[in-house]
C-alpha cells in the first residue's frame, strides 16, 4: 500500500537531484590521481635537463613540481565542480535518468525493468561525509550502467526503495542494519539467528579470515604487480645503473644461503602482503539473509554493500584453491541473473562470494539455511569410466612433448630440462580426470571440475536455460561425450560441463535437464 510519504518521496526523486557536495573532492581526488605521476615525470625531465649546480636543478625541480601540483589541484577541483553541477539523475515515466557531461552532454536512460541489482560502497572518503557510491546493474550488462559517486545514505535508501517498488520487487532490507556493530569489528560471532523465522546471519571469524588470507594463493598475483611495476618505471628511468651498482656490490658476497635468504625473505613478504590484501577486501564479512534478500557485506577500508534477490540467484558454486583442498575448505559463490559480465571486473566476482572461507562440512546446513533451493543431500559423485583418463591426459603431454622438443633444439643443453613437463601434465591430466564427476536427484544437478581450482556446481532444474551434448571424432570412437548445462547470467550466461562421460550417462543428463527445454545434440 502506498503511503504519504512515499508519495512525497516519488515526486522528490521525478525531480532532477545532484549528487552530494562531496562529489566534487571525490572527482579532485580522481583527477589528481590520474595526472600526479605524468605531472611528477615531467618535472623530472625538465629539472634533469638543466645545466648547472645539482642543488640548484633540484631546488628548481622541487620548486616546478610544487607549482605543478597546486595548478593540478586547482584545476582539477573546478572541473570536479563545473562535471557535479551537470550531473542530475531522477525517476520518471519508469525509467531511471541519468545526464551528465560538461563538454558532451549525455543522457541515459535505464528501464526499471532492466534493473537487477543495487549496490552501495563506501570508501574512506564516503564515510568521513556518511556518503555512499551507488552501483546500478542491468540484465545483459557487461559493467555497471550508473555509477552515483557520493549519495547520503538516507536518499541511496530511499532510491534503492523506490527502483524496487516500481519494478514490483519486495522492499530489501536496509543496507545499515547493524551497520555501527560492523564498523566495530564484531568478527567473533559464529552464525546467529536474530531476524525472524526466514532470516539468519553469518559472521566470518578472525580465525576464518586469517585462513581465507594465508591459503588465497595470491603470492603469485603480488610477484606479478611487483615485476610489472620494475619493468614499468625501467622503461621510464635510467634504473640500469642503479641495477649494475648493486650487481657490482653483491657480486662478491652472492652465496647460496645468502640465494636462500632472499628468496624466503621475499616468499614470505608476498605472502604477508597477500594475507593483509584478504584481510581487508574480507574484513567483517557479514551474510544476511532477510527475506527475499541475500544482503552481503564486507571490507575494512572500502565497504561493500550487496542485495542479492533470491530469485534472482541461479546455480552455487564451491571453489577449492590449491591450498585450502587439502585442508578442506572452500569459497562459496552464487551465479546470479544480475552479475556475470565479461568477468574482466573483479567487483563483479567478489559481489558473488556470499561466503570467502568456509569448511566443506559446513556447506550442506549453510545452504539450506540461506539459499535452500540449492542444498542438495547425499551427494555421491559419479566418477568416469576408466577409458576418459586418456582424453584427459593426452592433450597436455602432446603439447608439452612439442614445447620440450623445440626448447631442447633451439637451447641445447638446459632446454632439455624442460622434458619435465611431461610426467607433470600426466599427473595433471590424471588429477582433472580423477576429480570430475557429477550427481543427479530429482531437483538438483552437481558437476565437479577443475582447470586450476576444483569447483562444484549445484543447479536446479527450473533454473536451467539451454542443455546441449556434444561428441567429437575422438569421443565418437571412444563412446564418450560433452555435457552442458547454462543457466542465466549477465549477457553471456553461465556454463557448467561434464566432459568425457560415458554415451548413455550423457543422454540421461541431457533427458534430465531439457524436460520442456532447449536441448541440443551436437557432433563435431
Amino acid at each position: 500500500m502506498t503511503t504519504l510519504q512515499d508519495w512525497r518521496g516519488l515526486r522528490m526523486m521525478s525531480e532532477p537531484r545532484r549528487l552530494h557536495p562531496a562529489t566534487v573532492l571525490m572527482y579532485t581526488l580522481r583527477l589528481v590521481r590520474q595526472f600526479i605521476i605524468p605531472v611528477a615525470l615531467f618535472v623530472f625531465f625538465q629539472a634533469n635537463g638543466e645545466d648547472g649546480p645539482v642543488l640548484a636543478s633540484v631546488a628548481m625541480g622541487v620548486v616546478w613540481f610544487a607549482v605543478g601540483v597546486i595548478v593540478l589541484i586547482a584545476g582539477s577541483a573546478a572541473w570536479g565542480y563545473i562535471a557535479w553541477r551537470h550531473y542530475t539523475y531522477r525517476i520518471e515515466n519508469g525509467e531511471f535518468r541519468i545526464e551528465h557531461g560538461v563538454l558532451n552532454k549525455k543522457r541515459r536512460y535505464i528501464p526499471l525493468e532492466r534493473i537487477q541489482t543495487v549496490d552501495f560502497v563506501e570508501g574512506i572518503v564516503h564515510r568521513l561525509f556518511r556518503v555512499v557510491k551507488v552501483r546500478v546493474e542491468t540484465a545483459g550488462g557487461t559493467e555497471p550502467e550508473a555509477n552515483l559517486e557520493a549519495v547520503a545514505r538516507p536518499e541511496a535508501e530511499q532510491l534503492r526503495h523506490f527502483l524496487n517498488a516500481m519494478r514490483n520487487e519486495p522492499d530489501s532490507p536496509s543496507a545499515f542494519d547493524g551497520a555501527a556493530a560492523g564498523e566495530q569489528g564484531e568478527t567473533d560471532g559464529q552464525s546467529s539467528a536474530a531476524f525472524g523465522a526466514d532470516s539468519c546471519e553469518r559472521r566470518i571469524t578472525l580465525r576464518e579470515l586469517l585462513i581465507a588470507g594465508v591459503t588465497s594463493g595470491s603470492v603469485g598475483v603480488i610477484f606479478s604487480l611487483v615485476g610489472g611495476a620494475f619493468s614499468f618505471f625501467d622503461d621510464l628511468l635510467p634504473l640500469d645503473d642503479v641495477v649494475d651498482r648493486i650487481g657490482n656490490y653483491v657480486s662478491g658476497q652472492v652465496t647460496v644461503p645468502f640465494i636462500a635468504l632472499i628468496a624466503v625473505t621475499a616468499l614470505v613478504v608476498a605472502w604477508l602482503a597477500a594475507t593483509l590484501s584478504v584481510a581487508l577486501k574480507f574484513g567483517n564479512f557479514r551474510v544476511k539473509r532477510a527475506g527475499d534478500y541475500l544482503s552481503v557485506e564486507r571490507g575494512l577500508l572500502e565497504r561493500r554493500r550487496s542485495t542479492l534477490p533470491i530469485k534472482r540467484i541461479q546455480s552455487v558454486r564451491l571453489v577449492e584453491g590449491v591450498l585450502r583442498q587439502p585442508f578442506g575448505y572452500v569459497t562459496v559463490h552464487v551465479v546470479s541473473a544480475g552479475y556475470g559480465g565479461s568477468g574482466s571486473d573483479s567487483y563483479e566476482e567478489d559481489a558473488t562470494v556470499i561466503f570467502p572461507l568456509m569448511a566443506k562440512k559446513d556447506v550442506v546446513p549453510f545452504l539450506d539455511r540461506f539459499v535452500p533451493e540449492f542444498a542438495p543431500e547425499d551427494v555421491k559423485l559419479e566418477r568416469l569410466p576408466r577409458r576418459a583418463w586418456r582424453r584427459f591426459v593426452v592433450p597436455g603431454v602432446a603439447v608439452s612433448a612439442l614445447v620440450a622438443l623445440l626448447l631442447s633444439y633451439f637451447f641445447d643443453p638446459w632446454g632439455w630440462l624442460s622434458w619435465i613437463l611431461v610426467p607433470l601434465a600426466v599427473g595433471y591430466g590424471t588429477m582433472c580426470y580423477s576429480d570430475e564427476g557429477w550427481h543427479l536427484a530429482y531437483h538438483h544437478l552437481v558437476v565437479r571440475s577443475r582447470s586450476i581450482a576444483r569447483t562444484t556446481a549445484v543447479v536446479t532444474r527450473r533454473r536451467i536455460q539451454s542443455s546441449t551434448l556434444k561428441q567429437s571424432p575422438f569421443q565418437l570412437k571412444a563412446d564418450l561425450a560433452t555435457f552442458q548445462v547454462n543457466v542465466a547470467s549477465g549477457s553471456t550466461g553461465k556454463r557448467f560441463s561434464v566432459r568425457h562421460v560415458d554415451r548413455r550417462d550423457g543422454e540421461r543428463l541431457l533427458e534430465w535437464a531439457s524436460h520442456r527445454r532447449n536441448r541440443q545434440v551436437k557432433r563435431s
